[in-house]
């Protein structure tokens, strides 16, 4: 967020912000944040719950590695490691 702001006052911009303006794939597409209190309390499916957090982490990842101007990682549909972009 430091590197982001360039100095600003504001706390936040989301992820699927940064992702779009980094032109990155967002794998967590499916369901967002305020999904994740039903898929847990009404349909017991932790399992999408673990694949959207590990999006918010690759995403992250992600737009760490093009913000430094590292090389980016590439990953499948199922978020499986595929090597170097």
């Amino acid at each position: 967020m430091e590197m982001w702001k360039f100095g600003d006052w504001k706390a936040y911009t989301s992820l699927d912000l940064l992702a779009h303006v980094f032109d990155l794939r967002n794998p967590k597409a499916e369901i967002s944040g305020s999904d994740v209190c039903d898929l847990y309390w009404k349909e017991n499916d932790l399992d999408r719950i673990v694949r959207y957090c590990e999006g918010d982490v690759l995403s992250l990842l992600q737009v760490y590695l093009r913000m430094t101007g590292a090389e980016s990682i590439a990953f499948n549909e199922s978020n499986q490691y595929e090597g170097a972009a």
